[in-house]
């Protein structure tokens, strides 16, 4: 249950990366005059405060009826929904007739060593805990102890409420891709409607390839199995779809589909964070991402990035997906 830090640092060198690196600027002679402060500020327009709203109107939001559950693998015969753990904690239980089950969960987590507070998530099975049912109650009893919070006792609540808590979880460890996560080149070269278009031995995202209307990438190394590093569409038929949202969706079912403190894009401004913290899991908006071709939509997981880019029309016609590789 447990995310590495490393991976959220990917993150967020792949989040610094992608804001732009500032100039360096020569250093003055010793003969030049320092600049004042005030010389060094560029007027600009003020922001317009974001006026935010209650969790309790968030909830209140309609349900997009293209919303739909994580996949858990099997047939959900009931929904649970745990009692607040850890800082903030959310779980969201599905479980299948004959006792298997699949969780998803989230909470707010400090960093010991830098002080960041993040939200961080994952999910599990039955191979982790035990369930043990009684009427509307499930508990949980963990295989093994662990030193992060985690969610023992549950209620039961019926599909529509589980859509809508789920809406209102953070994106997170719930995608199906549409290409393998890691593969031998041969294998995905053979694969019907495998385009090759270039090869680096060695390099991220050095392997390219056009498929089912996507741009699909992977890492090199030196010869090993590709490792899926990312893929770039404007195509409604490749299979890619989070909560029921994909090419073609508006704007605000993108919205409605995830946490938000805002109820509209229009109120979210030029740029804003949704739900979150710095990395992690988090949902922003940006308007100021002109060399992507739209208004952006952005959720991640701290392993994985989705961007739902839109057209002047507000609806989605291009995803952006990237997958850190361990």
């Amino acid at each position: 249950m447990k995310r590495t830090f490393a991976a959220v640092m990917a993150l967020a060198l792949l989040l610094l990366a992608a804001c732009g690196t500032p100039a360096v600027e020569p250093a003055p002679s010793a003969t030049s005059i320092p600049a004042s402060p005030v010389d060094l500020i560029t007027p600009g327009p003020t922001p317009v405060p974001v006026e935010t709203i209650s969790p309790q109107e968030a909830s209140s939001r309609a349900v997009p009826e293209t919303m739909t559950l994580p996949d858990a693998g099997f047939e959900p015969e009931s929904y649970w929904f745990a009692e607040p753990f850890g800082d903030g904690g959310q779980a969201l239980l599905l479980m299948s007739g004959d006792g298997r089950f699949k969780c998803w969960y989230d909470y707010w987590f400090e960093y010991p060593d830098t002080g960041w507070k993040d939200l961080v998530g994952g999910s599990f099975t039955e191979a982790e805990a035990a369930a043990g049912k009684d009427g509307g109650a499930l508990t949980l009893e963990y295989a093994e102890t662990a030193d992060t919070p985690r969610p023992e006792r549950f209620t039961a609540i019926t599909r529509d409420e589980a859509l809508r808590a789920y809406r209102d979880m953070p994106y997170n460890d719930e995608l199906s891709l549409p290409v393998p996560v890691r593969i031998e080149r041969s294998e995905w070269e053979a694969t019907p409607g495998v385009t090759p278009v270039s090869y680096s031995e060695v390099g991220a995202s050095g392997a390219v390839y056009e498929y089912m209307g996507a741009t699909v990438t992977f890492d090199t190394m030196g010869g090993a199995p590709l490792y899926f590093s990312g893929f770039t569409t404007e195509s409604a038929g490749f299979p890619f779809k989070v909560r029921g949202v994909g090419i073609g969706s508006s704007g605000e079912d993108v919205l409605a589909s995830f946490p938000s403190n805002v109820l509209t894009l229009a109120d979210a401004g030029e740029r804003h964070t949704f739900y979150g913290g710095d990395f992690g899991c988090m949902g922003t908006w940006d308007t100021d991402d002109d060399w992507r071709g739209g208004d952006v939509i952005m959720v991640s997981d701290g392993w994985t990035i989705t961007r739902f880019i839109l057209d002047e029309a507000g609806i989605v016609y291009k995803i952006e997906f990237w997958n850190s590789v361990d």
